[in-house]
């Protein structure tokens, strides 16, 4: 079944793509009431495992009640040869599309960070541990940032569906303890807030390197550059 704009899927009126990832594609759409979405689509005869991560996401963000700084889900399920999640329409953006143009002010970077370590309470509230938190899982809605991409999120009473030792995440912004295949908890989205952070004060990530042996080697054994050596107006307290 080939998607173009103006066709349909299931209840889904299809308007403009959005964008692409490894697995899923995002379409702008209207709902059966004519309110706009975005509909996130990946097709069933993808790996296995990417149609687990897309229905495990669907169902971790059902169990989360309404918070300002997290992306809201409207339903999801299947259409035709497609598994689908209809979302709020973030007009404003991602994180990294801001940071494209230069870092932001530190009162700017203060705030932005504020409102997401609330959102991240709120989903570790829930027992949900995200994994992959990043600047391209930032995204801007009409309240303000949210927090967004829980495909490898799970709950922080199961164990992970990936093989021991595997790396999961996006390897610039995860933990030392994701970086050597080992365990993610709280503590793990913490440490990629704090990346988000760096990323917002200096227009790069903490850690940079060559190639992915070399990045995962830095991120267990390296500190990073701090912030003031890059940007010395960065608040002492920011980089603490």
């Amino acid at each position: 079944m080939k998607l173009a704009a103006g066709g349909w899927l299931g209840s889904y009126q299809l308007v403009a793509p959005l964008g692409a990832g490894a697995s899923a594609t995002v379409w702008r759409a209207y709902d059966g009431r004519g309110a706009e979405v975005a509909l996130k689509l990946l097709a069933l005869g993808e790996q296995p495992e990417l149609a687990n991560r897309f229905v495990r996401e669907a169902e971790l963000l059902a169990q989360v009640d309404r918070h300002p700084n997290v992306l809201r889900v409207h339903s999801a399920g299947q259409a035709g040869p497609y598994l689908y999640l209809a979302c709020e329409l973030a007009a404003g953006g991602t994180l990294s599309d801001r940071l494209r143009e230069g870092p932001l002010e530190p009162a700017a970077a203060r705030e932005l960070v504020r409102a997401l370590a609330a959102g991240l309470a709120h989903v570790h509230a829930a027992g949900i541990v995200h994994r992959d938190l990043k600047p391209d899982n930032v995204l801007f809605t009409e309240r303000g940032p949210a927090l967004a991409d829980f495909g490898l999120a799970r709950p922080l009473d199961r164990s992970s569906l990936t093989a021991t030792g595997a790396v999961i995440g996006t390897p610039a912004f995860m933990s030392p303890e994701q970086a050597q295949g080992r365990r993610a908890d709280e503590r793990s989205d913490v440490y990629a807030l704090g990346a988000v952070l760096y990323a917002c004060l200096t227009g790069q990530p903490p850690h940079q390197a060559p190639s992915l042996l070399a990045l995962l080697n830095e991120i267990t054994n390296a500190d990073p550059t701090p912030p003031r050596r890059l940007r010395p107006e960065v608040p002492r307290d920011l980089e603490q």
